[in-house]
C-alpha cells in the first residue's frame, strides 16, 4: 500500500505470517529467496496484465477492470474450465470464482445464487450477460 493510502476492507488472517521471499514447509521455513525483492505491492485482487505492464513501464496504476471485461474474463475462464474438466465437473468448480470476479459489486448475492443453481453451459451464460447488463444499468444511474 502506498504511503498515506487507505485500506477499506479487513484483510483475511490465516493465523499465519504474511512471507514474502520464503515459503512455509511443514515444521519450519524453506527455500528463502537469495536475492532481493524490489517494490513489493498487496493488492485486494489479482491485478491483470495490462495493469502489471503499465505500471512497470511508467509507473501508472489503471483503474480497476470493468464489468465489461471481469464478465469476459470470467466467460473465458469457465468455458476453459468446462472444456478442460468436463461439464459437470467444471461448471462445479467454478462456483468458487465467481465472487472473485465481482468483489466489491453491491448486491451480487442474487447473481451469485442463480450461477450456483445454474446446471447447463448456456444458462450460465446467459447470467453472466445478465450480470454485465445489470452493472452497466447500474452505473449509468449513478
Amino acid at each position: 500500500m502506498e504511503s498515506g493510502g487507505s485500506y477499506a476492507e479487513e484483510l483475511f488472517d490465516s493465523g499465519f505470517p504474511l512471507l514474502i521471499g520464503a515459503r512455509k514447509v511443514s515444521l519450519g521455513y524453506g527455500s528463502h529467496f537469495n536475492g532481493s525483492i524490489d517494490e513489493v505491492g498487496i493488492y485486494s485482487r489479482a491485478l491483470t496484465e495490462q495493469e502489471i505492464r503499465q505500471y512497470f513501464l511508467d509507473g501508472t496504476k489503471l483503474p480497476p477492470p470493468g464489468i465489461t471485461e471481469r464478465t469476459e474474463v470470467c466467460k473465458q475462464h469457465f468455458l476453459h474450465s468446462v472444456q478442460y474438466k468436463g461439464e459437470r465437473r467444471g461448471m462445479f468448480e467454478m462456483r468458487k470464482h465467481y465472487s472473485n470476479y465481482f468483489k466489491g459489486f453491491p448486491n451480487f448475492k442474487p447473481f451469485k445464487m442463480k450461477l450456483m443453481g445454474t446446471e447447463e453451459v448456456e444458462g450460465v451464460m446467459e447470467v453472466l450477460g445478465e450480470i454485465e447488463g445489470y452493472y452497466k444499468i447500474e452505473r449509468l444511474n449513478d
